[in-house]
């Protein structure tokens, strides 16, 4: 099992959302097509925490791994996006992400 947390932010602390506001986080495999593993949950607030579970069996050796974020709007508009950031060797590790606007 692999477990993957950490806290996504802007790096100021309370950071308000609009309502309804979506915050959705994935695993993707890099020149791949579609993702890995995902987390999608509300929040109105960032920083927030996050955990991403998959099967290490999804990964393959020689492969390389993306983290990435994006958080939309009630209508589906990206309001913030994190880069795409290597995802980390342990199977469990900890992975902040810091999103800025689109």
């Amino acid at each position: 099992m692999y477990e993957l947390r950490g806290r996504i932010g802007t790096g100021q602390e309370g950071q308000r959302l609009p309502a309804g506001s979506r915050i959705r986080v994935t695993v993707e495999e890099v020149g791949g097509s579609g993702s890995l593993a995902s987390a999608e949950f509300g929040t109105s607030r960032l920083s927030t925490p996050y955990q991403l579970y998959f099967s290490a069996g999804r990964l393959s050796s020689g492969r390389r791994y993306v983290v990435r974020c994006r958080i939309v709007d009630s209508a589906g508009r990206l309001l913030y996006r994190s880069a795409d950031l290597p995802l980390p060797r342990q199977s469990r590790s900890t992975l902040n992400l810091t999103v800025s606007a689109s």
